[in-house]
């Protein structure tokens, strides 16, 4: 047999026994298809050029394979760092390095490598399920379903395309769980699209409710000219000065400590202190005359000392003449 045959020959066998090793995946006879493995790659580096690609790539898978990896890390490492790999020699190393980050909880660093891999893969028109399975399996680990969706799906089509019966089976593993997830993920937004739509209904409806609120109060107080006033105004009420319970029970308190004797006017207050804010925010800078409108409710009515007090605060506010 011509020794580039026998080169080929003990790879393949030294891949064949490492993945038959990983499918048996247990300790009885993973060991024994390690070893067999090992063997036929010190074989098949005999036959290539010390400062070839294939011997330090096979050199290095055989570190990992021994449990040596710190061996294989830096073996690939440097291979990664040489500008004149091909694309299919890129994949190989990029995709067998990932496994040692995998090993060392760095799966961030293995994804990164992964999809260098796959990408390399694409480029290089080669049908190899490996990279895009192993990173559909950590993406899902990470939660990122849609993309671990797209990977699997491409490493089914790959499987597929070369009847790799192996490459099924590990696939199958994994891809009931991701088409569950994206299941309960599609679920998920269903629901949310429900409820906001819910919530954009209800929000109508409030405004609704809330315009011919308005309207009533406009026609009741005689102010009809003044009705995009007054609208602005109870919108403001909810959109510019809005509050939780526990802002508003604050904010009370404080008001309430300093109105000793008068505590009955604290929420009285406490919305003439909103409306200040909302009306100079309109008047100054809407364009909006909030004067105007109570110049009108105002017209001919007899009022309290403190609401005199209101009035005449929104008169220095706004610079008006007085009355």
């Amino acid at each position: 047999m011509p020794d580039s045959l026998k080169m080929e020959y003990y790879q393949v066998m030294g891949r064949f026994y490492y993945d038959l090793a990983d499918f048996g995946n247990d300790s009885y006879h993973t060991p024994g298809y390690v070893q067999k493995g090992n063997q036929f790659l010190d074989s098949a580096l005999r036959f290539f050029d010390p400062g070839s690609f294939p011997y330090h790539y096979f050199r290095g898978l055989k570190d990992i394979r021994s449990g040596n990896n710190m061996n294989a890390l830096e073996i690939y490492r440097r291979l990664m760092e040489n500008p004149s790999l091909t694309n299919h020699e890129i994949a190989l190393t990029a995709s067998t390095l990932s496994d040692i980050y995998i090993q060392k909880g760095e799966n961030d660093t293995a994804i990164a490598l992964l999809i260098k891999a796959a990408i390399a893969d694409i480029y290089s028109s080669t049908k190899e399920t490996a990279a895009a399975f192993n990173l559909a399996n950590l993406l899902y680990k990470k939660g990122d379903v849609k993309n671990a969706s797209l990977c699997i799906q491409l490493a089914i089509s790959d499987a597929t395309f070369y009847g790799a019966r192996q490459r099924k089976v590990k696939v199958s593993d994994i891809l009931p769980l991701i088409e569950s997830e994206k299941l309960s993920l599609v679920e998920k937004q269903k629901k949310t699209l429900i409820t906001y739509a819910i919530v954009v209904t209800l929000l109508l409806l409030g405004v609704v409710v809330l315009i011919v609120v308005v309207l009533r109060q406009v026609k009741k107080l005689e102010v009809e000219d003044c009705a995009l006033q007054v609208l602005a105004h109870e919108i403001g009420h909810h959109i510019y000065t809005p509050a939780n319970l526990h802002d508003n029970a604050i904010l009370l308190s404080r008001i309430q400590w300093g109105l000793a004797g008068i505590e009955n006017r604290t929420a009285f207050i406490a919305n003439i202190y909103a409306d200040f804010l909302i009306n100079d925010m309109l008047q100054r800078s809407k364009g909006l005359d909030m004067a105007k409108v109570y110049q009108k409710i105002n017209k001919d009515t007899e009022f309290s000392r403190l609401w005199t007090l209101v009035m005449r605060s929104y008169e220095y506010l706004w610079r008006l003449n007085r009355g």
